[in-house]
């Protein structure tokens, strides 16, 4: 089957929105499949470092 540039995008499209879940996949994974892992808390994702010195 030869693969020609009208179908070339739609496939690289495709594999990246599969690595994309893949990856979503792993990540959960690792977090011992915990959703109290994701929940919201006082402390967001960008207050990580503090740059204020009061």
């Amino acid at each position: 089957m030869k693969t020609t540039s009208k179908h070339l995008l739609p496939r690289v499209g495709s594999c990246l929105v599969l690595g994309g879940f893949l990856v979503t996949l792993f990540g959960f994974a690792l977090s011992g499949f915990s959703p109290e892992r994701y929940m919201y808390h006082e402390r967001n994702w960008y207050d990580v470092v503090d740059f204020y010195t009061e």
